[in-house]
């Protein structure tokens, strides 16, 4: 079993599927543990790796990594409900297309707002901008979007002057949320 803590929160339990069958394998562990770390932690992140191994007279294995991936913003999203992965992997992509950006996206908008969504229902003036942002959205990955069609409930919306003013407010609010987080997280690494 192994417990992964990472920055202090609390640890994920991994069971099994590690191989441990002999001793000469915990080196290949330790080095597959270390290397996953490096590669799905960022800069700022450490991760408190401990490998129980039960029935066994061993002590436990422990070890500390250090993420090596670059800083890159998190995607804001309403707590409890993540947007799809797709999603996610297309808001990542558009940040690679548009480095120097000033502001979030439509897409960052519709992951937002699809999952503040699940938490309370839209306003009319929200409902219309969602409509509008995940018509663009599913028009864009090629999607027919027809009476009859599984994605015909998304009206097609023109944005009244008043929508889009909200709009860039709240993919500048995402932004602002974004740069914060990420500032403190390359505090961190610094000071890590």
């Amino acid at each position: 079993m192994v417990e992964i803590q990472v920055n202090g929160n609390e640890p994920v339990i991994l069971k099994d599927g590690l191989g441990y069958k002999k001793d000469a394998d915990l080196e290949a562990i330790k080095k597959q543990l270390e290397a996953n770390a490096k590669k799905d932690l960022d800069v700022s992140q450490k991760a408190e790796i401990t490998v129980n191994l039960p029935h066994t007279k061993r002590k436990p294995l422990k070890l500390t990594v250090q993420g090596t991936q670059p800083l890159e913003p998190k995607i804001i999203y309403h707590p409890g409900w993540p947007p799809p992965e797709p999603v996610k992997e297309d808001i990542k992509k558009e940040w690679k297309q548009n480095p120097n950006r000033k502001t979030a996206s439509d897409l960052e908008a519709m992951a937002y707002l699809s999952t503040a969504s699940l938490a309370a229902p839209l306003s009319e003036q929200w409902t219309r901008i969602y409509m509008h942002v995940a018509r663009k959205y599913f028009a864009s990955k090629g999607h027919k979007i027809t009476k009859g069609s599984a994605l015909g409930f998304l009206k097609e919306y023109t944005l009244r002057p008043e929508d889009e003013r909200e709009l860039i407010h709240l993919k500048g609010w995402i932004f602002k949320q974004q740069q914060t987080e990420l500032a403190q997280r390359r505090k961190l690494a610094k000071s890590g």
